[in-house]
């Protein structure tokens, strides 16, 4: 079934390089929905801000990030501008995730 208005989040795994390791980093993000005009208003601002300024917007919560001792890391922008400061790729591939997940293109395995 199809609704005529989305669900206002959705969860995607983002797969993020890991310096030094062949797999990456596997967490789940929980995205806020934005409709067409509103992706295309929030991808115009994008590159004339900070990344973690961008994906504050869209990123709801996360699930997979833990600390140097195993505990789970909650999201908050605090702790997104941790990550995307320890791992250099992870504000490309968390947008890259994002707008994927909101056109439905999916990679083949």
């Amino acid at each position: 079934m199809l609704k005529i208005a989305p669900k206002k989040t959705f969860v995607c795994q983002v797969n993020l390089h890991v310096p030094g390791e062949i797999e990456p980093g596997k967490i789940n993000i929980t995205f806020n929905f934005l409709d067409r005009e509103k992706v295309i208003d929030w991808q115009k601002t994008f590159a004339k801000r900070p990344i973690n300024e961008g994906l504050e917007e869209v990123i709801n919560a996360w699930d997979g990030v833990f600390s140097e001792d195993d505990q789970p890391v909650p999201y908050s922008p605090e702790n997104l501008k941790k990550l995307l400061i320890a791992y250099h790729s992870a504000g490309d591939e968390i947008t890259q995730a994002y707008l994927r997940e909101l056109v439905g293109a999916r990679r083949k395995n």
